[in-house]
């Protein structure tokens, strides 16, 4: 495994990303740090429309019982569906505590003309978004200094959902916006084909490829 979305992990600066990552304080063990190959963005990129991005990692994942994937979504999440939202910040409104623990929530998906009436006016609507979110709770994601976290939505054991914007950090009673993954499974499978890593063609002992002649 190669390939992620940005928002299910970490990415530092200089472009490394951390899997496994629990308390970011100390080194548990349990940490992968790979540096990012390529930036894919989903064009047109951070537009009304689309807020996605995916990563190649240089080297695969080492697939551990810190580090497992999320399958993608079969279907589209259900208004007043329970899911869970994990990540990095404060799960109380206006309050930007020192991220050190991985945090998870549960919040209910919350139908479009509800979040939609939340939207101050300069902020426009986009069908790729969803929401999630209930009074008093909230996960507010913050961009830090030299770490990008945000937090992802996991929904019936399925990613759903990777941070559009922290919409509701300013006001609890506000949901929280995420991309709406399930309209995005052709693009993600598109980007993964076309980046699948290439194994190294064996050969027998004594003989050379043909470019090698």
């Amino acid at each position: 495994m190669n390939v992620s979305l940005t928002l299910s992990l970490q990415i530092l600066q200089d472009r490394i990303a951390s899997l496994g990552e629990h308390d970011v304080t100390v080194d548990e063990g349990t940490e992968q740090h790979i540096y990012v190959a390529d930036v894919i963005r989903h064009s047109p990129y951070r537009s009304p429309l689309h807020s996605l991005t995916m990563v190649r990692l240089a080297e695969p994942a080492l697939l551990t019982q810190d580090v497992q994937p999320v399958p993608l979504p079969v279907r589209c999440p259900r208004p007043g569906e329970t899911c869970e939202v994990s990540g990095w910040g404060s799960t109380v409104p206006n309050q930007y505590e020192p991220a050190q623990h991985l945090k998870c929530i549960t919040v209910p998906v919350v139908d479009d003309q509800t979040c939609m009436n939340t939207f101050p006016e300069f902020l426009f609507w986009s069908l790729g978004m969803v929401c999630a979110g209930r009074a008093n709770t909230d996960n507010c994601m913050v961009r830090k200094k030299k770490l990008y976290r945000g937090s992802v939505m996991v929904c019936d054991g399925r990613l759903q959902g990777v941070q559009w914007f922290n919409h509701g950090c300013s006001n609890h009673d506000d949901p929280s916006v995420y991309t709406k993954l399930c309209l995005y499974n052709d693009w993600i499978n598109d980007v993964m084909d076309r980046y699948e890593p290439t194994l190294p063609t064996e050969t027998t002992p004594g003989m050379t490829t043909a470019e090698g002649q």
